[in-house]
């Protein structure tokens, strides 16, 4: 998979928000976070020597690269900031890919509800004509 060009624009709802999307296009990719104790965890290993400094470096520099589902929308779906979203849920992700998989993705309404906080936070997908 190919690495999604910055500027990121993550999709993060609180629980109990929903969001509406026309989907124009999308491209399945990787991005590059930093996550919570992703620093203790590069320094851990290379106290052990199980990374040398030059991969520590990169790691800390570059982070770790995660799947993600850029999601280009109309702009009625998206008013502020880019017209795209970048989905890093895989549970998301593997309920959007076998809409979007098939023809005539575009004409319809994809409605996502966050349920939960992270990490155990889940989500629904409606699809609508």
């Amino acid at each position: 998979m190919a690495e999604l060009p910055r500027p990121y624009e993550i999709m993060e709802l609180a629980d109990g928000d929903r969001l509406k999307l026309r989907i124009k296009g999308y491209t399945y990719g990787t991005i590059r976070i930093l996550p919570a104790g992703w620093e203790t965890r590069v320094n851990s290993d290379l106290q052990r020597g199980s990374i040398d400094q030059a991969l520590a470096t990169v790691l800390l520099r570059d982070g770790k690269p995660i799947a993600a589902l850029r999601l280009v929308v109309e702009p009625a779906s998206k008013p502020i900031g880019l017209t795209y979203w970048d989905v890093t849920s895989t549970t998301l992700i593997a309920q959007l890919l076998p809409f979007l998989e098939t023809a005539g993705y575009q004409a319809k309404t994809f409605t996502i509800t966050a349920f939960g906080v992270a990490p155990k936070k889940r989500f629904s997908l409606e699809v609508t004509p």
